[in-house]
This record gives C-alpha cells, structure tokens and sequence, in this order.
C-alpha cells in the first residue's frame, strides 16, 4: 500500500512539474453563465475572462469564449486600403484608421442570450440606437455621417456539410460581403450588424428570412473601449424561428467578417485608384471579397491568401472558422493553477506515506 502511494505521489508531482512548463490544451467547451446578462452598452467592464496573449489564439476563461485578432491585419487580400472620404460638408475623416479591424471576439450565453463583444482598433462613430428620432435604428448620430464598421457572423448550427446558405449575405438586396464559405460551414443563422439593420437571419433550407430585428445593441468609441455589444434571444419556444435555438448541449460553428459597411450593405472594394468613398486596392470584379478582416485565422499571411482566391467567374471560399460546443453547466474557474493543485495533491499523499511509514505495527 505504502509503495503505490509512493509511486503515484511521484507520478503526479512529476506530471505537475511537467504541466507547468507545456501549454495546457482547452477543449472549446463554453459553459453556460449564471445571473444576469450583460449590460449591452459597448463596454468591456462586466467581462471578466482573462483573454490569450498571443494573436490568433483562443481560450475559455470565466465561462466567456476568447478570440483575439492580429492587429494590423485589415487590409483584406494584403493591399486594401481605406476610403478617403470627409464627412459630408466637412473636413472629418469619414473613417479612421482601424475601424475595420478586430482586436477581440467574447461571447457568452444564458437561459435567454447569446451575448457578443467585438473590440476593434478605432470604432469611428457610436450612435447605434436613441439618439436620433428620424433614424432610430441606425448606427450613426445623423444620416450624413460616416458610415463605419459592418459585421457579419455567421452560425452553422448542424455542422453538416453543404447544409446550409453558403454566401456571406441576406440572400436578398442586404448585407453582402462577396465571400463564399467552405461547404462544412455553410450558414443557418447570420447576425448582421450594420447601418439601418441590427438583424438575425434565418435559413431554412428553402428560403432566408428574419428571425428577428433590432435586438440590444450598442458601440462605445471611447479610447477604453472602441467596441461593438449585442445580445441575440434565444427563441426556446419556437426552436429558432423568432431568434436563435437552443444551444444548451450544441456545437455551433462560428464564421466571422468585418468590413466597411455603406447603408446596409458591405461597402465594395475597388481597384486602386478608387473613388473617394470606395476602398481600394481590390478589383473591379465583382467577386472580390468586400471584407477587410475576419477571425479565426492562424495567420495574417492565410487570411491575405484566403482573399485573393476569388477569379473572374467566382468568389473566393474561406474556411476559416471556430467550433465551440455549449456545455449546459456552469464550471467556477478552478481557484489555482492547473500544475499547482496537482503538486499540492502529490505532496498530500506523499506527507500521508511518511506518516504511514512511522506508524508502529500492533
């Protein structure tokens, strides 16, 4: 007895010892959170999670899923540049530099929501919802000024090859980022943030529609913040006919866009020189990707090479993207560190087998 707590006391504190020095692998299981939802204002101060250090990595912190972007790498194809337009009767910038550029992905679910937080670089103007009467549902504070960032994601719910709407669009005269999706990762849900439309589509393998509009939503532009909050319902009645399903025990897929959005749409890319209130450095084609960014890439260099794959008859197809699997109960972060619990059990058991060893023999 006293000989295999030995061994196994060895055995862990070694593996302890062997832990702290590799990485530890995370499966994406994101926990479901308890309490309240967040508070939808475009601050970050109510996420907890402690986010990766390295760019284009992921982790599961706090019961939030993490994904942290490259900076710097919104430039589409390598070569896309800004539009250089002022604001209407003015000598503001109409976009900054940075608006198209993802510095953070967070989401979070609950009984009811499906919660995101995107941080960019710069969030130019932050006016979604409120503050102007004739336009109450639009992003910008009045209807001449600039139009920034446009969001896409897209959510394959049943992770079924070709099942699903394969382009990163409404289907109709909306949102479109001229991207098409590997086969594995076509869409049953796409969440469209962008001006005049704050919308959750649905496909149903026949035909796209709404499943709901203007859910929470705001943009904070303050130096602290420069970020983008929402929260999706989940339609547990209706099984995602009026919102998302029920991701309690699912694997939903995620795809994830960001670009230059111009009232409704994702604003087109042109080749150099473009017009004033167009991008540049595209093509005139109209299959090039209209989208500046995108998360889950390993690589700035992949993504550059994943926007150039378009051709004169086809858009390009983009496999980048992250499964995470909702796990129905609530995990509490584990109070210490991985390695130093295990060593901490090594050395209880090896403190119970000296004690053994001293015991006398009746």
């Amino acid at each position: 007895m006293r000989k295999t707590l030995s061994i196994l006391a060895l055995l862990l504190l070694a593996s302890s010892l062997m832990m702290s020095t590799l990485p530890l692998a995370k499966a994406l299981e994101l926990p479901k959170a308890q309490g309240d939802p967040k508070t939808i204002d475009g601050k970050d101060t109510d996420w907890v999670g402690t986010a990766p250090t390295t760019p284009n990595t992921d982790t599961i912190s706090q019961n939030e899923y993490i994904w942290v972007d490259e900076v710097g790498d919104d430039k589409g194809n390598g070569t896309y540049t800004y539009p250089t337009a002022n604001v209407s009767g003015t000598q503001k910038p109409a976009f900054r530099p940075g608006d198209f550029d993802l510095k953070q992905l967070r989401i979070q679910w609950n009984d009811t929501h499906v919660i995101f937080l995107m941080k960019f670089v710069n969030i130019t103007d932050d006016d979604w919802v409120g503050k102007n009467t004739q336009w109450p549902s639009y992003w910008l504070s009045d209807p001449i000024e600039a139009e920034t960032t446009a969001i896409a994601i897209c959510i394959d719910t049943d992770r079924q090859d070709g099942s699903g709407w394969d382009m990163v669009d409404d289907g109709g005269g909306g949102i479109s980022a001229d991207i098409r999706l590997t086969s594995t990762a076509y869409w049953e849900y796409l969440i469209e943030i962008i001006l005049g439309d704050i919308v959750l589509w649905r496909y149903d393998g026949v035909m796209i529609s709404e499943a709901t509009r203007n859910f929470p939503c705001a943009a904070n532009n303050e130096s602290a913040y420069e970020a983008v909050e929402f929260m999706v319902p989940i339609d547990m009645a209706g099984g995602g006919t009026n919102g998302l399903p029920d991701p309690t025990g699912q694997t939903w897929r995620f795809s994830v866009f960001i670009g230059s959005q111009d009232t409704e749409v994702f604003r087109e890319v042109w080749a150099t020189p473009a017009p004033e209130w167009q991008g540049g450095g595209g093509s005139n084609s109209e299959y090039d990707p209209d989208a500046y960014d995108a998360a889950f890439f390993d690589t700035k260099a992949a993504q550059e090479v994943a926007f150039n794959g378009f051709t004169e008859t086809d858009y390009a197809t983009v496999s980048a993207y992250k499964d995470i699997a909702m796990n129905s109960i609530y995990v509490p972060e584990f109070p210490l560190p991985l390695p130093i619990g295990f060593a901490i059990m090594a050395a209880v058991i090896l403190v119970a087998f000296f004690k053994l060893r001293k015991k006398p023999y009746l």
